[in-house]
């Protein structure tokens, strides 16, 4: 996974999605402190520190294994525990990072959307998510994913523990066509 996660285009262009959105509400110089909750091997967390040394991030990652990885990368605020009950304060970062994570079957979807107690009053949340069941295919069996999802569904699910998202969208929406054609 880490190999994949450092090379691969889809988690480089990724990353910078995420990183440009953070960075257009704290630019250089601003703090920032950022939760990386479903952190995997540390792509994210890796490139968030060389871009912005300044801004303090934070990882979390049910696999032990993962964490390992984080911490001989140098990331010394890692911690291994779950999305689904995290150990921190309410009201602890300005920004939470959930990529590909909420699909994957082992998740209690609501449970982990509830953890968003974690992000300060007028915080950015970014989900990244895989959308649209008619997209499913054998990468989402490989990695246990069981859920995809629609705009709709997103509103339904933030609505449910009273969260109201300033932006849902898909960003790789150009990707749709090539993909369906493909399967």
């Amino acid at each position: 996974m880490r190999e994949v996660e450092d090379t691969y285009w889809w988690y480089q262009v990724l990353r910078m999605e995420v990183i440009n959105d953070v960075a257009s509400r704290f630019p250089s110089g601003k703090t920032c402190k950022l939760l990386d909750a479903g952190c995997g091997t540390g792509g994210m967390l890796h490139t968030l520190r060389e871009t912005h040394p300044e801004w303090q991030v934070t990882g979390i990652d049910l696999s032990s294994v993962a964490v390992e990885y984080c911490q001989q990368r140098g990331f010394a605020d890692v911690i291994r525990g779950s999305v689904e009950e995290m150990p921190f304060p309410n009201a602890s970062f300005d920004v939470v990072v959930n990529l590909d994570v909420l699909y994957h079957r082992q998740v209690f979807q609501n449970r982990a959307l509830s953890e968003i107690r974690v992000l300060k009053p007028g915080g950015l949340l970014i989900l990244n998510l895989p959308a649209f069941d008619i997209l499913r295919g054998r990468h989402d069996i490989a990695i246990h994913g069981t859920r995809r999802y629609t705009v709709k569904r997103i509103l339904a699910l933030l609505g449910s523990i009273d969260f109201k998202p300033e932006t849902v969208f898909y960003w790789n929406a150009w990707l749709f066509f090539p993909i369906l054609s493909w399967r």
